[in-house]
């Protein structure tokens, strides 16, 4: 077999070919240019650019578009479906699309889309972006804060609420929810609350599950063990490269990720926070269990920053 021009280049060649494709391509709506990547790799000493380069063609960007895709798949596959399965179950495997419309329509009118957090965080804006993908009218979106009235439930014939989250790397977020779920739960224990996220840590779903707040929990994108980009199992470093060392790669990434999150939330979080070691960023904004040497711009070139919350 004869072999490509492409896979003769030498490493360094071939990786940087790699991200100018991505530039054309996926990140294309971050408008980046070889500057970008330039910037970033200036932050490492000449004997670290070659990993680092590594790392960055291993990087999930999802944009805009994706993040649309992957709504309209929380709300067709893990809400819609289920619900015109069971119609259908019941209703001796009927194939009437106006009488399972029918149905599905009695079900939705019952049901609430919440965000999570305040109306300045991404819960709100996801939410936003959800009601126009699905085709949804507002009055089936809520935020956390509308849910009670006066220690009252504020609409008291929903029988469902579904909270919809972006990211969830520990799960901290969805179990912060705790004293809400609770007060729900106690004035209808018949009510039914779900949790739906873009993207979940298996960590992240173990701890909300084990919380028992949840009636269900759900995600698109599940990002295992093999995620974590120093992991014993990592899916970044199944090829022996020459050139390439993941432990090195680790040490380096340590000892920078250490002074970059020095008085931050995630202070202590070398890796990313609760060592997530992840090599993702969303079109909004890059989750802190990122790798710090992607996102941060604390005397830092940044490649994918972060827009860091402030409490």
């Amino acid at each position: 077999m004869k072999t490509s021009v492409y896979s003769e280049l030498p490493l360094w060649e071939k990786l940087i070919n790699k991200v100018m494709i991505y530039y054309q391509t996926v990140w294309s709506e971050k408008k980046c240019t070889s500057i970008n990547h330039k910037n970033w790799l200036s932050n490492f000493k000449d004997e670290e650019k070659l990993n680092s380069l590594y790392l960055l063609s291993k990087f999930m960007f999802f944009g805009q578009d994706e993040i649309r895709e992957l709504l309209v798949s929380i709300f067709r596959d893990k809400y819609k479906y289920g619900i015109v399965y069971s119609i259908r179950k019941n209703n001796g495997d009927t194939k009437d699309e106006g009488f399972i419309q029918m149905k599905f329509d009695e079900k939705l009118s019952t049901t609430r889309f919440v965000s999570l957090g305040s109306s300045s965080e991404s819960g709100s804006l996801l939410l936003y972006i959800f009601r126009q993908v699905n085709k949804l009218g507002t009055r089936f979106m809520k935020s956390s804060a509308e849910i009670l009235n006066a220690g009252k439930l504020s609409e008291p014939g929903i029988n469902m609420y579904i909270f919809i989250d972006d990211f969830c790397g520990s799960g901290e977020t969805a179990i912060r929810n705790a004293g809400l779920i609770k007060k729900i739960k106690s004035l209808r224990p018949d009510i039914v609350i779900h949790y739906y996220s873009l993207f979940a840590t298996s960590e992240g779903l173990k701890n909300i599950n084990d919380s028992k707040l949840y009636d269900k929990t759900e995600t698109i994108f599940k990002l295992d063990e093999s995620f974590k980009c120093f992991s014993s199992n990592s899916r970044y470093y199944t090829d022996k490269i020459t050139d390439i060392d993941k432990d090195v790669t680790e040490k380096f990434s340590n000892s920078y990720g250490l002074p970059l999150v020095l008085g931050t939330p995630i202070e202590g979080h070398p890796l990313g926070f609760n060592d997530g070691q992840l090599l993702i960023s969303l079109s909004h904004n890059t989750p802190d269990n990122s790798l710090p040497i992607f996102w941060s711009d604390k005397n830092w070139f940044p490649f994918f920053l972060r827009y860091t919350k402030i409490h």
